[in-house]
């Protein structure tokens, strides 16, 4: 233990020492696990950037050597413009790239002849790397930069280049921070649905999940829980919601993540705002449910579709291996079971998740299967 001088006294200062150590580790590492759990679902926080501060560096070189000629014709302008130098930040948020946009087109009003050839060719070549729309109309602009007697009309072109390539990176940005939103919701909407799927069949099976008798007519033998799960129709309609949920969160994943570099405002708005993205979940939920009664009432049939009546879970027999990881034949052929046994889906309760995936994925499967069914009924009437 510490005294009140901090130091530590004889006894059993070596356990205090241990403990300290084992609980300053548990707790670094509990703080990093928490950190990174925590950071899976907080909003990103823009910090400094590097290269914004290059960029203020390289204007702040620029503005000393215009700013005597500057303070001599606009003394008001120039005193502003050393406002914004002052305050100036590198933090990579939409206000930092803010105020280095205005401070670049109030120190571009004062560049020097000699300053602005170069600038502007500068300016060009980033307008060239970015495929800049209006490219064409700008590089007809660089013939006025031979003539020095055209001042003015060269801080004209240089500052509509500038503004036009200053628009560019901002429409970037925002671009960035549009698909950096989406990408957060979706994977907070994927770990909330991930998890109501493994929950939901955890919850149905929570009773095979305790020792139970081995007596078949027990009500809790594995027998009997099996054979409630095969008949009970909440069983199966829990699962087919589950995973037409699942279904309808993965066609919105694929969609974002195939059209990542050409998403817009427009597609966000109506595509993966929160309620379009839970209305589009309720819609798969629910046609998955319809499917399943479509698959009941025997309106499509087929060695592909599932036979109702023999969904459930049941116990698969694990084979034995070798020390090599090989299942080894018998003289007869036939595999060795270790004695062991796993509860899996049936073949057809497989069957039933599959369609009830591609009814919540498809949004045209529900619709089109009954649009058939109807000319079907009309036909037949």
């Amino acid at each position: 233990m510490a005294d009140g001088n901090g130091s530590i006294s004889d006894g059993g200062a070596e356990t205090d020492i241990a403990a300290t150590t084992w609980w300053g580790r548990t707790r670094a590492g509990l703080g990093k696990a928490f950190g990174w759990a925590g950071g899976l679902f907080r909003p990103h926080r823009p910090g400094s950037n590097e290269l914004l501060d290059n960029e203020w560096s390289t204007l702040e070189g620029l503005w000393r050597v215009c700013r005597p000629a500057a303070v001599t014709a606009d003394p008001i302008e120039a005193a502003a413009i050393d406002v914004l130098f002052k305050a100036r930040t590198s933090k990579s948020d939409g206000r930092g790239w803010s105020r280095f946009n205005d401070a670049e087109r109030r120190v571009g009003a004062f560049l020097t002849v000699a300053q602005l050839p170069i600038e502007f060719g500068t300016l060009l070549q980033i307008a060239t790397a970015r495929a800049l729309p209006t490219l064409a109309f700008h590089k007809g602009n660089e013939a006025l930069f031979s003539d020095p007697a055209k001042l003015d009309s060269q801080r004209a072109a240089y500052a509509a280049l500038l503004v036009d390539l200053q628009t560019n990176f901002i429409n970037t940005r925002f671009q960035r921070a549009l698909r950096s939103e989406v990408a957060a919701r979706l994977f907070r909407y994927g770990v909330i649905i991930i998890l109501l799927a493994a929950v939901a069949p955890l919850v149905l099976v929570w009773d095979q999940l305790n020792p139970v008798p081995t007596d078949p007519k027990h009500p809790l033998s594995i027998t009997a829980v099996m054979t409630r799960f095969s008949n009970e129709p909440l069983f199966a309609l829990t699962m087919v919601a589950t995973f037409g949920i699942l279904g309808a969160y993965f066609s919105r994943a694929i969609a974002f993540q195939t059209g990542i570099k050409n998403i817009s405002f427009d597609d966000v708005m109506t595509t993966y705002v929160g309620r379009v993205l839970r209305m589009r979940l309720l819609y798969g939920m629910i046609g998955a449910i319809v499917f399943y009664f479509v698959l009941r009432g025997n309106l499509v049939g087929g060695s592909l579709f599932p036979d109702l009546k023999k969904i459930g879970i049941g116990e698969q027999v694990v084979w034995k291996l070798t020390a090599d990881g090989v299942v080894p034949d018998s003289a007869s052929g036939a595999l060795t079971p270790s004695g062991l046994t796993i509860l899996s889906p049936t073949l057809d309760m497989a069957k039933l998740l599959v369609w009830s995936f591609i009814a919540g994925f498809s949004e045209r499967l529900v619709p089109d299967t009954l649009a058939r069914t109807e000319a079907q009924a009309t036909k037949e009437s």
